[in-house]
């Protein structure tokens, strides 16, 4: 076993074994009726707990300053009310947290995909896409032809038998002025 560097994986694998074991120690409060407090921290630094009773009372429990409740009969209703109020609590803070976590995977792929589908614009068929899109792809096609006539000038030795003009295809051509500055003013 290695640690993860890539942070993305990182978060994944801790949200995962988290639910884990959350989920081993309801079973093992369930099955055995074990008093247990979990404790973890995020590689963000945010804390978790997981705990029957509260995380609070066992903490002072285990200090020394509080004495172990008497152990209440089953019969007691509130007492298993209460334990699965804080298990679905914490059920529900533990969904909502993945949820977050997925919806912001969500966002970074969508973005992805879009960077993608901008940097693969001239492979668009052309009859499929909407009227407010063709004037994006006009553009980006208008900005590219540019840039790739401004490369041709650098790249090709200009002929100058067009008054400064240059041909950069059949129907396209570049002009520059020159203007000199003389000193007599």
């Amino acid at each position: 076993m290695k640690k993860i560097e890539k942070e993305s994986d990182m978060i994944t694998t801790f949200s995962k074994r988290k639910y884990g074991i959350y989920k081993k120690v309801n079973e093992l409060i369930t099955l055995t009726g074990s008093e247990v407090g979990f404790l973890v921290f995020s590689p963000a630094g945010k804390s978790f707990t997981f705990s029957q009773p509260s995380f609070k009372d066992l903490a002072l429990r285990y200090l020394g300053r509080q004495k172990k409740q008497p152990q209440l009969s089953p019969d007691n209703g509130e007492m298993f009310r209460q334990a699965r109020i804080q298990e679905l609590n914490q059920t529900y803070n533990m969904l909502l947290e993945l949820v977050e976590e997925e919806e912001k995977k969500d966002v970074a792929l969508r973005q992805k995909l879009k960077g993608k589908q901008l940097n693969n614009w001239w492979n668009k068929t052309v009859e499929k896409v909407e009227v407010g899109e063709l004037s994006d792809l006009e553009s980006a096609y208008s900005e590219l032809l540019m840039k790739v006539e401004k490369r041709r000038m650098k790249l090709v030795s200009p002929r100058n038998d067009m008054n400064g003009c240059v041909s950069t295809s059949s129907s396209h051509f570049l002009c520059t002025l020159t203007i000199n500055a003389s000193s007599d003013g």
